[in-house]
């Protein structure tokens, strides 16, 4: 899954920060900052044997951004500029 893999880049140099990837019509985030994500919004965690994920529509980014902030936590958020070459 590329955007795990650049998920995993982006937190590594920015450990302080929830990562909010734009994919297609959504962001996404994993790991712990997906589970503080779904804390703070209310919303439904999504969790595999390998890590838990979380996605949400990107017109609900304002709202949401908003209850982070809120809520104390710095956010980055990122978009692909380019497309993953297989």
């Amino acid at each position: 899954m590329a955007t795990y893999k650049t998920y995993k880049t982006i937190k590594e140099k920015h450990h302080d920060r929830i990562i909010l990837i734009e994919e297609n019509t959504c962001f996404v985030t994993y790991d712990d900052d997906a589970q503080k994500t779904s804390e703070v919004l209310k919303l439904t965690l999504k969790q595999t044997k390998l890590r838990k994920m979380l996605r949400f529509p990107i017109y609900k980014i304002d709202e949401y951004l908003t209850e982070l902030i809120k809520a104390g936590f710095r956010v980055a958020l990122c978009t692909e500029l380019e497309k993953h070459k297989k």
